[in-house]
């Protein structure tokens, strides 16, 4: 029986490419291998951006 983490990176950097910001990083959470797909896939990210919160008066 084949894995499905013997898939090539490029089929699963499509499939991750249709997932909203929340759904990748869960789907990272999941697994080392695609902590990693993920970790170095940099324009699967683009539009993501975290804003540190502004100071309480």
């Amino acid at each position: 029986m084949t894995s499905v983490l013997q898939l090539p990176a490029e089929l699963w950097l499509q499939v991750f490419s249709f997932l909203s910001w929340r759904d990748k990083l869960s789907v990272r959470c999941t697994c080392s291998h695609f902590r990693h797909l993920l970790d170095k896939s940099r324009p699967l990210w683009r539009g993501f951006s975290v804003t540190p919160p502004t100071a309480l008066p």
